[in-house]
């Protein structure tokens, strides 16, 4: 089953949500598998728009 969960109308918010529970998803499913965590620490966003070079 193939789910497109990013569209060009996602608001930015949500867009930062949505990275944020993939990255933190990834570092918890690392909890269990075999040999060290090779991710974790904390997680920090930047967003780049058209309208913003960058933020922060």
């Amino acid at each position: 089953m193939i789910y497109i969960m990013v569209n060009r109308v996602m608001p930015i918010q949500d867009a930062i949500d949505l990275a944020i529970f993939l990255v933190e998803t990834a570092a918890n499913y690392s909890k269990f598998t075999p040999g060290d965590n090779k991710i974790g620490g904390p997680i920090e966003v930047a967003t780049i728009t058209k309208y913003e070079v960058l933020n922060g």
